[in-house]
């Protein structure tokens, strides 16, 4: 059998967060656009509230961490969603060790193997520094593309768009 590519990665926040922020652009664009609207109108409400001088002053407080913790969440829900996922992943397996084979790719984490079909792949996305496979609104999978071993990040792209029919998305940073 021979092997094409390997690559080693580690799950830490900003593997994580690059996934979140992936997922966010591509399989969840449209919740996540509606949630977006959503929180910017609860956060207008919050000003509005803020700005009312009849309300006491315990009040406006309570909207001004309203407002701030609103704000948060709209400016860093991609790390929000990837402490998350950090704290209910198991542990040891922040470290994935992947061999992609001609029909299958097989990914390697805290001594259990997983072989994985490229049919399941959603989508495939491109970042600065990382390969990410979508493979459902809330599960994915990385690649440090300085860990990429068996040839060019572009070799390696085209193979992937080759074994799943589908295109690359690039992501800006």
């Amino acid at each position: 059998m021979d092997m094409h590519y390997t690559c080693h990665t580690i799950y830490d926040q900003a593997a994580l967060t690059a996934m979140a922020r992936a997922l966010r652009k591509t399989v969840l664009k449209k919740s996540s656009r509606r949630w977006w609207i959503v929180g910017w109108l609860v956060t207008a409400l919050g000003v509005f509230a803020l700005l009312n001088p009849q309300e006491s002053l315990p009040l406006r407080v309570a909207n001004l961490a309203a407002v701030v913790l609103m704000l948060m969440l709209q400016f860093r829900r991609d790390s929000l969603r990837a402490w998350l996922a950090k704290k209910r992943a198991l542990p040891g397996t922040e470290l994935c060790s992947t061999s992609f084979y001609p029909d299958y790719y097989e990914c390697k984490i805290a001594g259990a193997s997983t072989r994985w079909g490229y049919d399941k792949i959603l989508r495939l996305v491109d970042t600065k520094e990382y390969i990410i496979f979508a493979m459902g609104k809330n599960h994915g999978q990385v690649y440090q593309k300085s860990q990429l071993k068996g040839g060019s990040v572009d070799s390696f792209c085209s193979f992937l768009e080759q074994k799943t029919g589908k295109s690359m998305e690039h992501l800006d940073a």
